[in-house]
């Protein structure tokens, strides 16, 4: 059976004020009924002050790569 995922890409914009977002997200995923994996890919930016609350939510941390080099993942 393959999983489902549905990834939040988190543009480079916000301040600590914005994870807030990741809250009304659980709240309102908890109401409805799915079989997906949530993963919220935040930017640089607010990275140090939303690992917290994303584990607490039960998201996991997706990172994104901006470079203009090959990287090999």
């Amino acid at each position: 059976k393959r999983n489902k995922y549905i990834i939040g890409n988190w543009k480079m914009n916000g301040d600590k004020s914005s994870i807030k977002v990741v809250n009304s997200i659980n709240k309102s995923l908890q109401r409805k009924k799915h079989n997906s994996k949530i993963v919220i890919c935040p930017p640089f930016t607010v990275l140090d002050f939303s690992q917290g609350p994303l584990k607490e939510a039960g998201f996991p941390l997706g990172l994104k790569i901006a470079t203009m080099k090959k990287v090999a993942l």
